[in-house]
C-alpha cells in the first residue's frame, strides 16, 4: 500500500510539471514593427507590420476622414497599410491607433501627417505670350516634377514642360482667348499670380477671294472680282455671302471657294424676282437665317430684302420709302439700313443708320425698336432712352447679347437682351489706343463680329487695323493698323480699310477688305 501512494504522487508532480510548460508555449504576442508612423503633407501611403499570435483590432481612426487603414483586425501577422489624404493645411494633424487582443496589453501606433507648406508664385515672364511659347513661372514649395503640378492660364490647362521646388516652365495653350491670373494646383493646394498674364494671339491671314482689282467675275477664288464688298456672312456649312455694294447684287463663295452671283444683275434698281432678275439699290448688310435664307439690307430701297435658298428675292420688311415707322412689313420704314444679325429667337436685328437706332423686326416681319432714341447723340441706357450717333454693323453673341459699331462716337455698344445699352469699348474719341474698355480707342469702327467664347472683333477702319475685346473687355490690335496688301502671319499681314466681319463655329474670322476688293480670312489663336 505505501508502494502505490509513493507511485500516485510521483505521476501528479510528472503532470503538473507538463501542464506547466504548454501553458509557457502559448502564452499570446502582440507587437508592432513601428509604433509612430509619420507623414508628409501630401497623399501617401505607409505601413507597419503587426506581430500576433491572437485575434486582434485596430481603432482609433474610424470618425477621422483623412485617414484610411487595412486590414483592421486579424488573428495573424500581418501588415498593415495606411493611406493619408493631402492635407492642404499648414497645420500639422495626429490620431493614434490602438492595436488590442484578448489577453495581451493593448499597442499604440502614433500617426502624424505634417502641414502644408505654402506654395506661392513670386513672377512669371514673359508677361504676354502667344500659343505655343514657353512661360516661365517663378515661386515657392511646388511639387518637383511636371505631373505634379496642374496650371492653368485663365482657366486653360497648360502642358507642364519642367518643374522644381522653385520653377515651372510651361507651354502656352490654345482657346486661351483673353488675359487672366495664372493658377498652379499641386497636392490639393492651389495659388493664384497676383499679376495678369496677358494672352496674345496668333493670327495669319489669307485671301478667301478676290484678285485684287475691282470688276464682276465670278469663278475659282483667285480670279473672281468684286467691287466694293461691304457685309459679309457665313452658314452652318461654311459658305459665304458678300454684299457686292458696287456690283448691286450678292455673292455666294462656297466652302470650296467658288464665287457665283446669288441674287441681282449688276444694275441699281428695285424689283424682286429669281435670281438675275432681282435688283438691290446699294446692299450693305447680310444675314443667314438658321434655314438658308439670306437677307439683305437694301440701303438705298430701305427696305429689307429676301433670299430663299433657291434665289428668289422678296422684300421682307420695309415700304421702300425713307422714313421711320414701326409696324408690319409693308408698312414699315427704314432710312439707310445696313447691318444685320439673328438673335437666338429667330428675331433679325437691323442698324438703321439714319434713324439712329436699332431696329428688330420677328419672324412674322413686325418691326419696331430695340434701342435708340432717334437722336445722334452718346448716351447709355435701356431701350429708346440710349442714343447713337450712327450704328453701322451688328452682332450677336450666345447669350442673345448685341454688339454694335457705334461709328461717329468712335466706340463698340452692347445691348442686353433686356435692351440695356452700355459701352463695352472706346472713350467717344476718336483715335488709337488698346487698354481696358473706355482706355481703348477707335477711328470710325465698322465692322464688328462676335466668337462662340465671346470675343469680339472689330474692324477699326481708319485705323485699318483689326482689333481684340476679351470678356474682361480688353481690347488689343491683332492686326497692325499699317494699310497695305498682304497675306501672312502676325505683323506681316495688312489690310486697306477693312470694312465688314463675320465668324463661323470653328472661331475663323472673316473681313471684307474693301480698297484692296478681297475677301480675308483670319485665323487666330
Amino acid at each position: 500500500m505505501k508502494n502505490l501512494v509513493c507511485f500516485a504522487i510521483t505521476i501528479a508532480v510528472v503532470l503538473t510539471g507538463c501542464k506547466k510548460d504548454k501553458d509557457t508555449a502559448v502564452i499570446p504576442a502582440l507587437s508592432v514593427s513601428n509604433s509612430s508612423l509619420d507623414f508628409s503633407a501630401r497623399g501617401e501611403t505607409l505601413s507597419f507590420d503587426v506581430r500576433s499570435n491572437v485575434d486582434w483590432t485596430l481603432t482609433g481612426f474610424e470618425s477621422l476622414a483623412w485617414i484610411n487603414v487595412s486590414p483592421v483586425s486579424d488573428s495573424n501577422n500581418a501588415t498593415v497599410t495606411v493611406w493619408a489624404d493631402v492635407n492642404s493645411s499648414p497645420q500639422s494633424r495626429s490620431t493614434e491607433l490602438t492595436l488590442t487582443g484578448k489577453g495581451v496589453s493593448p499597442v499604440k501606433v502614433s500617426i502624424v501627417q505634417q502641414g502644408m507648406d505654402q506654395m506661392k508664385i513670386t513672377s512669371f515672364s514673359p508677361l504676354a505670350a502667344g500659343f505655343g511659347s514657353t512661360l516661365t513661372i517663378k515661386g515657392e514649395k511646388f511639387a518637383e516634377t511636371p505631373g505634379g503640378n496642374i496650371v492653368k492660364l485663365n482657366g486653360v490647362t497648360a502642358e507642364v514642360l519642367s518643374a522644381n521646388l522653385i520653377e515651372i516652365n510651361v507651354s502656352v495653350p490654345k482657346d486661351v482667348y483673353c488675359s487672366g491670373f495664372i493658377e498652379v494646383s499641386s497636392g490639393g493646394a492651389t495659388v493664384v499670380s497676383e499679376t495678369r498674364f496677358t494672352y496674345m494671339l496668333t493670327c495669319t491671314v489669307s485671301t478667301v477671294a478676290g484678285n485684287g482689282t475691282r470688276g464682276f467675275v465670278d469663278g475659282a477664288s483667285a480670279s473672281a472680282q468684286f467691287n466694293n464688298p461691304f457685309g459679309i456672312a457665313v452658314d452652318a456649312s461654311g459658305n459665304l455671302y458678300v454684299a457686292d455694294n458696287g456690283n448691286q447684287c450678292i455673292r455666294k463663295i462656297s466652302s470650296e471657294g467658288i464665287v457665283s452671283t446669288l441674287a441681282g444683275n449688276g444694275v441699281a434698281g428695285f424689283a424682286d424676282g429669281a435670281g438675275a432678275e432681282a435688283q438691290f439699290a446699294n446692299p450693305t448688310g447680310v444675314a443667314v437665317d438658321a434655314t438658308g435664307n439670306v437677307y439683305v439690307a437694301d440701303r438705298d430701297n430701305n427696305c429689307i430684302r429676301k433670299i430663299s435658298p433657291s434665289g428668289t428675292v422678296s422684300t421682307f420688311a420695309g415700304n421702300g420709302t425713307a422714313g421711320f415707322a414701326d409696324g408690319m412689313s409693308d408698312a414699315s420704314q427704314f432710312d439707310n439700313p445696313f447691318g444685320m444679325a439673328f438673335d437666338a429667337s429667330g428675331n433679325l436685328l437691323v442698324t438703321d443708320i439714319n434713324n439712329h437706332r436699332i431696329r428688330k423686326i420677328d419672324p412674322a416681319g413686325t418691326v419696331k425698336v430695340l434701342a435708340g432714341s432717334g437722336e445722334r447723340d452718346y448716351v447709355d441706357a435701356n431701350g429708346t432712352s440710349a442714343s447713337f450717333n450712327f450704328p453701322f454693323e451688328i452682332t450677336v453673341d450666345a447669350s442673345n447679347n448685341a454688339y454694335v459699331t457705334d461709328v461717329n462716337n468712335h466706340c463698340i455698344r452692347k445691348i442686353s437682351p433686356t435692351g440695356d445699352v452700355s459701352t463695352l469699348a472706346g472713350s467717344g474719341i476718336a483715335g488709337f489706343a488698346d487698354g481696358m474698355g473706355e482706355e481703348a480707342q477707335f477711328r470710325f469702327p465698322k465692322g464688328v463680329a462676335v466668337d462662340a467664347v465671346g470675343n469680339v472683333y472689330v474692324a477699326d477702319e481708319s485705323n485699318n487695323g483689326i482689333r481684340h475685346i476679351n470678356s474682361k473687355g480688353l481690347v488689343t490690335t491683332i492686326i497692325d493698323r499699317t494699310s497695305g496688301f498682304a497675306d501672312g502671319a502676325g505683323d506681316v499681314a495688312r489690310f486697306n480699310r477693312p470694312y465688314c466681319m463675320a465668324v463661323d463655329h470653328k472661331g475663323i474670322i472673316y473681313v471684307s477688305d474693301l480698297e484692296n476688293q478681297r475677301i480675308r480670312k483670319i485665323v487666330a489663336e
